[in-house]
């Protein structure tokens, strides 16, 4: 079960794969957890653009605008006040498997389809666990400073 912190926590499931996008939101709803669903990259900004959330679990692959193109997004439209959530990239290829794209893009976690229940919980509660991005300014993520060479 998700703790107090949690309990609360929004997440909106992006996936066009309906009966996929469903069984996910039943084993999230299940552990406590409000949500929300788009089929699409589109229908996601718009959604994202009516209310608040925590989280996104986002298929890579969708017609439309793709996961990496709403992670994008997502990006532009943060402000350091309002930073954007945390995002759970989902694919069922496993060549777009790309840790360091991830972090350069800003999401931070990659689930490969099909995977167990479990997983996705203990994914979602570790995201949800961190922080959100930090802003350095409006549509830019936060760029840690290499230590200064003495």
């Amino acid at each position: 079960m998700p703790t107090p912190a949690e309990e609360k926590s929004r997440i909106l499931i992006v996936d066009d794969d309906g009966p996929f996008r469903s069984l996910a939101a039943i084993i999230l709803r299940g552990a406590g957890y409000a949500v929300t669903e788009a089929r699409d990259g589109n229908e996601a900004k718009t959604k994202l653009g009516l209310g608040e959330f925590d989280m996104l679990l986002l298929d890579i692959r969708m017609p439309g605008a793709s996961g990496w193109e709403v992670l994008r997004w997502l990006i532009a439209e943060a402000r350091p006040e309002r930073p954007p959530p945390r995002v759970l990239m989902m694919t069922g290829l496993t060549t777009e498997f790309d840790l360091d794209r991830l972090k350069r893009e800003g999401a931070h976690g990659m689930l490969i389809k099909p995977f167990q229940n479990d997983d996705l919980l203990s994914e979602v509660r570790r995201i949800l666990g961190q922080p959100r991005m930090r802003m350095e300014a409006p549509g830019a993520l936060w760029k840690e400073k290499a230590p200064a060479e003495e």
